[in-house]
């Protein structure tokens, strides 16, 4: 449903539940129409005994006046012009080509728009009126279109391309196929881009082109290590699959050689280095920027520039800015927050869930500052140990001079509970000291 909400904004809304012969699944209908109240219907239904189809076609009759395009009036000439197309043994025709048929039915041009659009709507034509790059031509058999693309995605492209398609490249991956003249292959690249099966590399635009799936699988050498780098995450409700291919290509200048891949990549300027990567759960993408301390956040700033550019592309995205904890990096704090606190002169807060603070400038730095925090926190270990042996001091003094025995057995359980959480502490030291040992 989300999907559908994404892509398909308020569009109304049939629910199918298909099967119906072998298991009649029952959902929460009151709940999904109090959240998506485009929903017209739901229907149970099966294809294998036609139960339910009757009352499917009662509600799609019921529910396509409402559409736009069926208020639309068919002009005298209009099927004749249809006919016509469907009688041509060509792949495609032009546009000029076109309006001269329109032009023997006395169809005006307001009438010629109307019926091409209508046409494309029904799989008569594939047209695509709103994009300049395309308008010109118009394809009458639809598998030529598909054909092609499913031969340009099938090529097997030089290794020293890496995903990178060229508009020359198709003389050869369509060579010898007099379907596609050379005067149609920008169509089929704009056709491409327009589907998002390729991006313009950035600074090569129409002339170099990314192709998602001729990305490798993962990268070709191992990462090394960003142990000390700035870290920053997106979180998502839904993340879009080719957020990443999108970044490559918008990104592309800044690729350090061919790293780059189905989920993530490597960008660098003359004094940082930053690995971007998607992450499965939660959702999300992952960023880590090493290099000079000094100038990491301003990477970052930079890189989270062109995630802002791609987010505008998904109208309703749904994202969160979170920085995740050295020590714990499947924990994160808001980054609104964390910046909220900065600009007010907190230098130490304590997040929910845990016991001691944590200092706000080395999440938001990253770099050196990052053994300043270990620094910082074994500070705040040692400190609260050393009241924990004040309290077990305490208890063990009070024990020594209790007599009562139902009050001396609550005291054995509190030096208990003293000891366990001073064992807890003295582990957490440790893993700090280690950490630390890594700068």
């Amino acid at each position: 449903m989300k999907l559908i909400q994404f892509f398909g904004g308020n569009s109304p809304l049939i629910i199918v539940l298909n099967k119906t012969d072998l298991l009649r699944a029952e959902i929460d209908r009151k709940g999904l129409q109090q959240r998506y109240p485009n929903i017209r219907a739901f229907v149970n239904a099966s294809a294998l005994d036609d139960n339910g189809i009757a009352e499917l076609r009662s509600v799609l009759k019921n529910a396509l006046p409402d559409l736009e395009n069926m208020k639309t009036r068919w002009e005298p000439g209009w099927l004749n012009v249809k006919t016509r197309l469907e009688l041509l043994k060509r792949h495609f025709i032009g546009m000029q080509e076109y309006e001269a048929l329109c032009d023997k039915e006395d169809i005006d041009k307001a009438g010629q728009k109307d019926l091409l659009q209508w046409l494309h709507d029904l799989g008569t034509v594939t047209h695509f009126q709103g994009d300049i790059r395309l308008h010109n031509t118009i394809v009458l058999r639809p598998e030529w279109i598909s054909e092609a693309i499913g031969k340009i995605l099938d090529a097997n492209p030089p290794a020293k391309n890496r995903a990178v398609l060229s508009a020359a490249d198709l003389s050869w991956i369509l060579s010898g196929d007099h379907f596609y003249p050379r005067t149609q292959y920008l169509y089929l690249i704009h056709l491409m881009k327009s589907f998002e099966l390729c991006f313009d590399l950035e600074d090569n635009s129409d002339r170099e082109y990314l192709v998602p799936q001729w990305l490798p699988a993962g990268p070709e050498a191992d990462n090394p290590s960003y142990r000390q780098a700035l870290a920053f995450q997106y979180h998502y409700r839904f993340l879009p699959g080719d957020i990443i291919p999108k970044l490559i290509a918008k990104m592309f200048p800044f690729i350090v050689g061919n790293a780059y891949w189905q989920n993530g990549f490597v960008v660098s300027d003359p004094f940082n280095q930053a690995l971007v990567e998607t992450r499965e759960q939660p959702p999300g993408v992952s960023i880590y920027v090493g290099g000079r301390s000094t100038t990491r956040r301003d990477f970052l700033a930079r890189i989270r520039g062109y995630f802002d550019y791609i987010h505008a592309l998904f109208p309703g995205l749904e994202v969160q800015e979170r920085v995740p904890l050295p020590d714990q990096p499947d924990v994160s704090i808001d980054y609104r927050h964390l910046l909220t606190l900065e600009e007010k002169g907190i230098e130490q807060f304590i997040p929910e869930g845990r016991e001691l603070p944590l200092a706000v400038a080395p999440l938001l730095n990253g770099s050196t500052t990052s053994r300043l925090y270990y620094q910082q926190r074994l500070q705040a270990l040692r400190k609260h140990i050393t009241q924990l042996d004040a309290h077990s001091e305490a208890a063990w003094l009070r024990y020594a001079r209790e007599r009562d025995a139902a009050e001396r057995s609550t005291l054995e359980n509190r030096i208990r509970e003293l000891e366990n959480e001073r064992d807890k502490l003295l582990r957490e030291m440790a893993e700090s000291e280690q950490a630390l040992a890594q700068f």
